[in-house]
C-alpha cells in the first residue's frame, strides 16, 4: 500500500495504471487528485520557464553588441534656376526615380572603397574575416571588404518626402559613428564632383559654341561689309542722285514725246499738203521770213514790165524749193525728236534697272544684316551663358540639406533589451508547455478511458 502511495501518479511508467488504484492512493477523492496533479504541473512549467530565463540572464551580458551610427539628409532640386536661363536641364527632378538613383549611389561600391581606403579597414578583424584572416586561412580581397562593408549599412527613404537616412553598424559606436561620417563626406563630395563635371562639360561645350557661334558673327560681318561694296549701296547718295535723275528724264521724256507728237502731226500735215499742192497755203510755208522775201521779189517782178517772166519762175522755183526744204525740216524735226525720246525712255529704263537693282541688293542687304544681327545677339547670349556658368562652377555646392549628422550611439541597436525579454518570455513559456505537455496527454486519455467504462 505505501509502495503504491509513494508513486506520482504523473510518472510516465503509470501510464497503464488502472485509475482505481490511483484514485486508492488518494483516498478515494477525485478532487484532491485534481489539486495535486495540477500543482505538479505548475511546477514543472515554472521549472522549464525559470531554466530558460536564468540561460538568458546569464547569456546577455555575452551576446555580442551591435551599434547603429545613422544621419538624416534631405534632398532637393539642384540647380534651381528661373524659367529664362536655358540651363534649365541641369535642374534634377525629385521623383522616385530620382531618390532611389541617390540612394543607390549612396551604397554604391565606389564610396565604400573611399571609406575602406579612408579607415583603413583591411586591417580590421571585423571586416577582414578576423583570425582565419590572422592565420592566413583566408584572403579577404577587395570586393570582399567593400561587400562587408556594404552588408553592415542600411538605407531607407522617408515615407512619402525627400529625407534619406543611412547609417553602418558594428561593435563599436565610435566605429559606427566614423564609418557613417565618413559615407557622408564621400557622398556629398561625389555629389559636388558629378555637379562639376556636368558644368565643366556644359562649359566645354558653351565654349565650343562660342568659338563657332563668333565665327559665324565674323563671316556674317564681313559678307555684308563686302556686299555693301559690291552692290554699291555702301554710297548712300546714289539712290538719292538716281531718283532725281529719274524724275528730270521723266520730265524731259515727256517734253520729247509731245514735241515729237507736234512735229510728227506737223510732217504729215505738210505731206499731205504738198501732196495736193496747197502747200503755198501751209502756215509753215507762209510764215518763213525767207518765202515772204521772195513773194515781195515775185510781187515786185510782176509791176515791171517785162516780156520775159523768167524772173518770175525763177522766184516760183526758190520758193517751191524752200518749201520742200521746210517740209523736209519739219519731218527731220519729227524724227530727230522721236530719237530723242527713244534715248531719254532708254535712259529711263537703265535708271530704272540700276533702282530694281538697288531695291533687289538693298532686300538682300537687309537680309544679310538680320543673319548678322541674329549671330550676334546669339554670340552675347552664349557669352552670357558662358560667364554665368564660370560664375556657377566657382559656387557649386552640394544640394542636400543634413536634418541630423552621425552621433555616437548611446545604446545598442542589437541585443534590444526589450525584444530579449520578450523572446524569453515566449520561449520560457514554450519551454513549460514542453515540460508538462507529455503528462498532461496521459492524463487526458486516462480520463477519456475511464468515462468511457
Amino acid at each position: 500500500m505505501d509502495a503504491k502511495v509513494n508513486r506520482s501518479p504523473l510518472s510516465v511508467d503509470d501510464a497503464a495504471e488502472p485509475w482505481d488504484q490511483v484514485r486508492g492512493a488518494f483516498g478515494g477523492s477525485r478532487s484532491k487528485l485534481d489539486r495535486h496533479l495540477w500543482r505538479s504541473y505548475i511546477s514543472r512549467f515554472f521549472m522549464g520557464f525559470s531554466v530558460v530565463m536564468i540561460a538568458f540572464a546569464v547569456a546577455w551580458p555575452f551576446l555580442p553588441r551591435r551599434y547603429e551610427a545613422t544621419t538624416t539628409i534631405i534632398l532637393h532640386p539642384t540647380d534651381p534656376e528661373s524659367s529664362s536661363d536655358s540651363a534649365q536641364y541641369m535642374r534634377q527632378p525629385l521623383d522616385e526615380s530620382a531618390i532611389q538613383s541617390e540612394i543607390d549611389q549612396i551604397s554604391s561600391p565606389t564610396l565604400a572603397a573611399a571609406v575602406l581606403a579612408q579607415h583603413s579597414l583591411a586591417a580590421d578583424p571585423e571586416f577582414n574575416g578576423g583570425w582565419r584572416n590572422w592565420f592566413g586561412l583566408r584572403t579577404t580581397s577587395e570586393s570582399d571588404l567593400r561587400q562587408n562593408l556594404l552588408n553592415r549599412l542600411s538605407v531607407s527613404k522617408g515615407r512619402r518626402s525627400y529625407t534619406v537616412k543611412f547609417g553602418f553598424t558594428s561593435s563599436s559606436p565610435a566605429k559606427a559613428a566614423a564609418l557613417t561620417d565618413a559615407l557622408l563626406k564621400a557622398y556629398l563630395a561625389d555629389q559636388l564632383a558629378r555637379k562639376r563635371r556636368t558644368i565643366d562639360h556644359h562649359t566645354a561645350w558653351l565654349s565650343e559654341r562660342v568659338d563657332l557661334l563668333r565665327a559665324k558673327s565674323d563671316a556674317s560681318q564681313a559678307a555684308l561689309k563686302d556686299f555693301l561694296v559690291q552692290s554699291g549701296l555702301i554710297d548712300t547718295g546714289a539712290t538719292i542722285s538716281l531718283e532725281r535723275e529719274l524724275s528730270t528724264l521723266s520730265n524731259e521724256a515727256a517734253l520729247a514725246r509731245s514735241r515729237t507728237t507736234e512735229a510728227q502731226s506737223r510732217a504729215d500735215a505738210l505731206s499731205e499738203l504738198q501732196k495736193a499742192g496747197k502747200l503755198d497755203s501751209a502756215p509753215e510755208v507762209l510764215a518763213s521770213p525767207f518765202i515772204q522775201k521772195l513773194k515781195e521779189k515775185m510781187a515786185g517782178a510782176k509791176s515791171a514790165v517785162s516780156p520775159v517772166d523768167i524772173p518770175q519762175r525763177a522766184i516760183e522755183q526758190l520758193i517751191a524749193a524752200e518749201s520742200d526744204r521746210l517740209v523736209r525740216a519739219m519731218k527731220t524735226e519729227a524724227s530727230t525728236s522721236m530719237e530723242r525720246e527713244l534715248a531719254l525712255q532708254r535712259a529711263i529704263k537703265t535708271i530704272r534697272e540700276e533702282m530694281i537693282r538697288r531695291q533687289h541688293s538693298e532686300l538682300h542687304l537687309t537680309e544679310l544684316r538680320r543673319d548678322a544681327e541674329s549671330g550676334r545677339k546669339a554670340l552675347d547670349t552664349a557669352l552670357v551663358r558662358l560667364a554665368g556658368q564660370t560664375a556657377r562652377a566657382s559656387s557649386v555646392i552640394p544640394h542636400v540639406d543634413i536634418l541630423t549628422p552621425p552621433e555616437e550611439p548611446t545604446r545598442p541597436a542589437f541585443p534590444n533589451l526589450l525584444l530579449g525579454i520578450l523572446g524569453s518570455l515566449i520561449a520560457g513559456c514554450l519551454a513549460g508547455a514542453a515540460m508538462v505537455w507529455r503528462p498532461l496527454s496521459n492524463w487526458a486519455h486516462r480520463l477519456s478511458a475511464h468515462s468511457g467504462r
